[in-house]
């Protein structure tokens, strides 16, 4: 039972996650969150305060530029298109310093007229890059449903 037990602590030591480890990823975790709940709550002023100021779109037009003022421009174009899209978190990866989310979202083209309406579903995968405690930079792909 002993030499049991003791193999056991011996596994447990090589496996475990470092404190401090475990509160960044749960940070960033946060941090990512934070971005979604905020563009369902349509608070684009918000990414002011967590996403960096030299942001890096990987996935953006060329004529996008860095910065947060693409990230606002981006999410409100959609909001354009879709105006009650909303985000679901599916699935949500920690690996060091990259934070990878699986999306899902619905929501209803605008138009004036119910025909001119039509529902629209598309799963997204974002890779974020957390810096010094900011959104610093995304890959993003997405396909319809």
């Amino acid at each position: 039972m002993t030499r049991t037990l003791a193999r056991l602590a011996v596994v447990l030591a090589l496996t475990a996650v470092p404190a401090a480890a475990a509160a960044d990823d749960a940070a960033s975790a946060a941090l990512a969150r934070r971005f979604y709940v905020a563009f369902n709550d349509r608070d684009f002023e918000a990414f002011n305060q967590f996403i960096a100021a030299d942001f890096v779109d990987h996935s953006a037009r060329p004529d996008g530029g860095p910065g947060v003022a693409i990230v606002w421009a981006e999410m409100e174009a959609l909001v354009a298109e879709i105006p009650n899209v909303r985000l679901t978190i599916e699935l949500l990866l920690v690996s060091g310093d990259y934070v990878t989310v699986v999306l899902s979202a619905r929501g209803m083209t605008g138009g004036a007229m119910p025909a001119d309406q039509r529902l629209i579903n598309f799963q997204t995968i974002d890779v974020w890059l957390i810096r010094d405690g900011m959104l610093a930079e995304i890959w993003h792909s997405e396909r319809p449903m």
